[in-house]
């Protein structure tokens, strides 16, 4: 989850630094994470990922859902949901 992490902050940083709107990505990343933790609920009912891209890169249980223009994959074993990356989602096509 490591990967997972640095991307929720590198976008974080994005929004505040770059697009220079604070307060946006403080909202942004809060829903996100409440999306993150909504998909605990139904993550096994999402087919598995049909890319390529995510399919050489997580293995072949890797799932992926988009979120406002970005991609939450994640996998799972037994009964825990690891996520691997959240990334535009423009990028996994």
């Amino acid at each position: 989850m490591p990967e997972a992490e640095m991307d929720v902050e590198e976008l974080y940083n994005w929004i505040t630094f770059e697009v220079h709107q604070p307060l946006t990505a403080n909202r942004y990343i809060t829903s996100l994470n409440e999306a993150i933790r909504h998909l605990v609920i139904y993550a096994d009912a999402i087919a598995l990922s049909r890319y390529d891209y995510i399919q050489s890169r997580y293995g072949p249980n890797a799932r992926h859902i988009t979120y406002k223009k970005m991609a939450i994959i994640y996998t799972i074993t037994g009964n825990t949901m690891f996520i691997k990356r959240v990334i535009a989602a423009k990028l996994i096509r």
